[in-house]
């Protein structure tokens, strides 16, 4: 399971702007930017994500997500790094499974059955990765609690069913965000969609608490006093979450949660 740390450098390089690779000291300095990192001296993030990095390379070899990058003749660029990229990933080829959909003829339900639907999923996918996990049978906030590793694990989960609206939108109350602040909470926000072969399946978005407290400091998200705001538009092979992230790395990605 991939530390914080290797979490965020990956996500950092993921951005498009750091394809091409870029130096240790200035993952660092973006990393920084992540709240849960903001208070480590600059230098020595810098240099644990060096190690991080080049460990990575050295334990994994051609199975690391991590590559040196190469100067004009082909020597290796002393501490500069980037991510491997594929013709198209898995979360891009299910982002654009989702952005192209074929029409869902979805037949409207109560709301709390599909709710409920969307909380099996998630205990389904839990325990088939592992965790304990179970529906709480009172809804104060949380939905489904898991255990793995003697650690305990509190889920949110919000269920949207896509029809033929390529802009979605739902809550969560502040309220409840911050009164599991400081557990091991987590937030899935379950797609239900139609894909090419015709087949209805769920992806999830899996948000961390502190990907959301993330999101709020670099005003992704919208806050009020009574709620957190998220709109997903779906836009070509993209997820684009407040018309500002791209949120399609967060589809299935089970290693956040640790």
């Amino acid at each position: 399971m991939d530390s914080p740390l290797k979490i965020k450098t990956k996500d950092v390089l993921t951005e498009k702007k750091n394809r091409n690779g870029i130096h240790y000291s200035t993952i660092a300095e973006q990393v920084r930017t992540f709240s849960e990192f903001k208070n480590i001296n600059q230098l020595e993030l810098a240099s644990k994500i060096h190690r991080l990095i080049s460990g990575d390379i050295k334990r994994n070899g051609k199975k690391s997500p991590f590559k040196n990058v190469l100067g004009k003749k082909g020597q290796v660029k002393n501490g500069f790094y980037k991510i491997k990229t594929q013709k198209r990933s898995e979360k891009e080829k299910i982002a654009s499974s989702i952005a192209t959909k074929i029409q869902f003829e979805h037949t409207p339900i109560n709301t709390s059955y599909t709710g409920k639907a969307g909380e099996f999923a998630v205990t389904s996918q839990l325990l088939f990765h592992g965790f304990n996990a179970g529906i709480i049978a009172v809804d104060d906030g949380i939905d489904v609690v898991a255990m793995k590793n003697n650690d305990l694990f509190y889920f949110q989960v919000k269920t949207i069913v896509l029809t033929n609206n390529r802009t979605l939108s739902t809550n969560i109350k502040y309220a409840s965000f911050t009164k599991y602040e400081k557990n091991k909470t987590f937030y899935i926000i379950v797609f239900r969609h139609k894909v090419r072969t015709g087949q209805v399946v769920n992806d999830l978005i899996i948000f961390s608490n502190q990907d959301i407290r993330d999101l709020i400091a670099k005003k992704v998200l919208s806050v009020n006093k009574e709620n957190i705001s998220f709109i997903f538009t779906i836009d070509a092979e993209k997820i684009i979450l407040n018309g500002k992230e791209n949120v399609s790395l967060y589809l299935n990605e089970f290693s956040r949660i640790n």
